[in-house]
């Protein structure tokens, strides 16, 4: 089954819900410093590929926030698999 098979069309009920779950992950970044270029990036472990970067931790996380709502509503509208993770008690698939 191709992926548009399974794409899903995403309300403003679900942008409010993907907002609240990135703000929910963002609890379980992990930042570290770049030395090439300096700077900082910033993950979630359980959100592969979902990455950010910037010049100050905090710059890094803000970013990641914006990257993981990004993140999740292209894994919704796609279908991918696996299903995102909970985040602080939010599932969005």
């Amino acid at each position: 089954m191709a992926a548009t098979d399974t794409a899903v069309a995403i309300t403003a009920k679900d942008t409010t819900a993907i907002a609240r779950w990135a703000k929910a992950a963002i609890a379980q970044a992990k930042v570290e410093a770049m030395s090439d270029p300096a700077g900082y990036f910033a993950t979630v472990p359980s959100c592969k590929g979902a990455w950010a970067s910037g010049s100050t931790p905090e710059a890094a996380i803000r970013e990641l926030e914006d990257v993981l709502a990004d993140w999740a509503e292209v894994h919704l509208r796609t279908g991918n698999q696996p299903p995102l993770p909970a985040m602080g008690g939010i599932s969005l698939g």
